[in-house]
């Protein structure tokens, strides 16, 4: 068995002439051993190419491959399932990215490829080249490149490609960019592929790339265990080491730098009897190629044949060959070759649809056997475990027979049964209830006070939007100026970015409940009923580093600080927040906030991060908490809500989780209850903000494009 602890990597970048050791667009994760991500997932690696708007591509880059790379490790499913699950992640990006009106729409391409013991699992959708060295052949995936192929980021979704092979000693994962073969023919990228320094010989084959961006990652396997006769798919081509280099030796350290060490049914499995078509019909179709040429090499004379004198022309007499004899053979073979390719092709492509056919039975069988299996099963993580293979089984089947309605009623059932175990509650009445145009805007924070008003801050133009329920809740007026807006002259300020804001109930000094901006400058704005908008006087503005968040519990006043590492939390006074804060955190409490995303305050001190964590504080003190039950953790986190500061009561929490499209429950004790998806469309797919109004069963959502609001149903006990 590969040791996949102890492979070394490399990636390149050629951006104009000089080529680099770092490429934007590549990652690999090597868990550590005996983690359980190396255990069931094994090692994953990364490349994404793009095309379209340049100035977006760095951020999409980071965006999709830790998306990618989540996704992977979070799925449930098998090795080519989660890989799948990346590439359509990656995908989704892309849309939603290019439906934001942008003038140059981006798509492209992806491999994906998980390393587990010596199976290498291939994963690509859109345009991709991964190419994989074995002693005698280096292979191709996929073998043929299309430019038919369907870009991810589209309007319509490629298809993932599944490939499957196995790892030697010193065989090397080379991923690349399928503009490679624009610039290296294939015969030149197996030889550099098959070389001791793949990515300097691969650099010196491209050559300087004239405005292109090409890149690599370069994985190479020191040791495996039992040899690859052949590869299952893909393109093979003869391993051509350059000269001086009798075999390819393994690198002797890693040229990345920065390896990331994180956090199966086997990847599109080739049917025994696909297998067996495929490697009898190549092996006929190698005998008949070595047939036709030995037949024309005796249909034309040799080079080196010394040529008959007449007079030996003479002797021979009768015993003279006719040239015409050699004529009509080449004729024939000229018609017969043709031919018998044709009738071969057809025999292929009947024989694999055979095969697939087969592949299709089995695998719907399959589903509907482990369907029937999951139903009986008491324990609801391993019902869950069997029904999502059900699930990934009929969704295979799809793949090879789309217009299947019994593979479509079946995949309909299983999903129903798996929402069922995963306590989905769909959402039927959705209400836009306002839209957004602005350009450039920036939807971030969603306040409802007394269900009437509501407050959106738009961060990226600066402005605080006011807008009026009806008494049906399915309307609201919105005022024709914002109430606050960057470059607004107050007193003797004017107003900077506005960063976040919190709605503050009357407490302690305060008599009113008011709803409080910070702004960049360290400003501190008061929205008063009475007095309209105004500063408020806080205390040792000079300490802070950069505030992100604000919150509110009692009348006091928090804003938590990353680069601080800290809250801070402030008491009303009769002029506004003019005492010493205090820091909220006890003396020997570490929190390192790096990635908060967002802060409620109900009592305990709730903070949710970037990765799906949630910490739990009260009094200064962490207190152990942990989100459980659920069947996906979280994978791209937004905003949480634990009731509106103390002045809505709410008996749980709550989580956006956009990457999933979903608004997700739990108790305060962190045991999952259930999750909220909406029964038509992906606008949760957006949420950046949201209000949950148990009392009244409300649900209202911010996305960068509306307001929305939703019927909340009432939880059965």
């Amino acid at each position: 068995m590969a040791d996949t602890s102890r492979t070394t990597l490399a990636q390149l970048s050629i951006v104009g002439a000089a080529p680099r050791d770092r490429a934007a667009n590549v990652r690999a994760i090597e868990p550590l051993p005996g983690s359980r991500e190396a255990q069931t997932k094994g090692n994953l690696y990364l490349l994404i190419q793009l095309t379209g708007d340049a100035s977006a591509r760095a951020r999409l880059y980071r965006q999709i491959l830790a998306l990618a790379q989540n996704t992977f490790y979070a799925a449930t499913g098998s090795i080519t399932s989660s890989l799948a699950q990346a590439i359509y992640a990656a995908h989704q990006v892309l849309q939603e990215h290019n439906a934001g009106g942008v003038a140059t729409p981006v798509t492209g391409g992806m491999s994906a490829v998980a390393l587990k013991g010596d199976d290498i699992y291939i994963a690509q959708g859109g345009p991709a080249l991964t190419l994989v060295t074995h002693p005698r052949t280096v292979e191709q995936f996929p073998a043929l490149l299309d430019s038919r192929t369907l870009p991810l980021g589209g309007p319509e979704r490629p298809e993932v490609e599944w490939f499957h092979t196995r790892a030697e000693t010193n065989t090397a994962i080379v991923l690349l960019e399928s503009i490679w073969v624009e610039r290296v023919p294939p015969e030149k990228l197996a030889a550099a592929a098959a070389a001791a320094d793949v990515a300097t010989v691969l650099a010196a084959s491209a050559g300087p790339s004239a405005g292109a961006e090409l890149s690599a990652l370069v994985v190479t396997v020191p040791q495996a265990g039992r040899p690859v006769a052949s590869a299952e798919a893909g393109g093979g081509l003869p391993a051509q080491a350059p000269p001086g280099a009798p075999g390819r030796p393994a690198p002797t350290k890693p040229v990345l730098e920065e390896t990331e060490r994180q956090p199966e049914t086997a990847p599109k499995p080739t049917s025994e009897v696909a297998q067996t078509l495929r490697h009898g019909l190549a092996g006929a179709a190698g005998r008949l190629a070595a047939g036709a040429r030995a037949v024309g090499e005796k249909a034309r004379p040799a080079a080196t044949e010394p040529q008959p004198t007449p007079k030996a022309e003479a002797k021979k007499g009768a015993k003279k060959e006719k040239p015409k004899g050699r004529t009509r053979v080449a004729f024939y073979l000229a018609f017969l070759i043709p031919l018998v390719a044709a009738l071969l092709v057809v025999a292929i492509w009947w024989q694999r649809g055979e095969a697939r056919e087969a592949r299709y039975e089995q695998l719907v069988q399959g589903a509907r056997d482990g369907q029937r299996a999951a139903l009986t099963i008491p324990d609801e993580r391993l019902r869950r475990t069997q029904l999502q293979d059900a699930y990934d089984k009929v969704n295979e089947a799809l793949t090879l027979k789309s217009d299947s309605a019994g593979a479509r009623d079946l995949a309909k059932t299983i999903a129903s049964d798996l929402d069922r175990v995963n306590h989905v509650t769909p959402l039927y009445l959705l209400t836009t209830l306002r839209e957004f145009r602005a350009p450039n805007r920036d939807m971030s924070r969603l306040i409802v006070v007394n269900g009437v008003d509501v407050y959106a801050l738009d961060r990226g133009n600066d402005v605080l939007e006011h807008m009026r329920l009806n008494e049906l809740k399915d309307a609201v007026t919105a005022d024709e100026a914002p109430l606050a807006r960057k470059g607004q002259q107050l007193a003797n300020l004017v107003v900077g970015d506005l960063v976040d804001m919190v709605w503050v109930p009357a407490g302690g000094n305060r008599r009113n409940a008011t709803l409080l901006i910070l702004d960049s400058t360290g400003t501190l704005l008061q929205l008063d009923p009475t007095w309209g908008l105004q500063t408020l006087p806080i205390s040792q503005r000079e300490t802070w580093r950069y505030p992100q968040l604000v919150g509110s519990f009692n009348g006091n006043f928090y804003l938590l600080d990353p680069q601080l590492n800290q809250i801070l939390r402030y008491r009303p006074t009769a002029e506004g927040f003019t005492g010493d804060p205090e820091p909220y955190f006890v003396p020997g409490t570490v929190v390192d906030m790096g990635g908060a995303v967002d802060l409620a305050i109900d009592g305990n001190i709730w903070i949710l991060y970037a990765n799906g964590i949630v910490q739990k504080f009260f009094d200064g003190r962490q207190v152990p908490f942990e989100l459980l039950g659920y069947d996906e953790p979280l994978r791209a986190p937004t905003a949480l809500f634990a009731g509106q500061d103390g002045t809505t009561a709410t008996h749980h929490l709550y989580v956006a989780d956009a990457g999933h499209g979903r608004i997700t429950e739990f108790d305060k004790e962190g045991k999952f209850v259930r999750q909220f998806r909406l029964a038509e469309g992906q606008a949760l797919r957006s949420v950046r903000s949201f209000f949950v109004d148990e009392v009244n069963g409300f649900l209202y959502f911010l996305t960068n494009d509306a307001l929305y609001k939703t019927d909340l149903p009432l939880l059965k006990e």
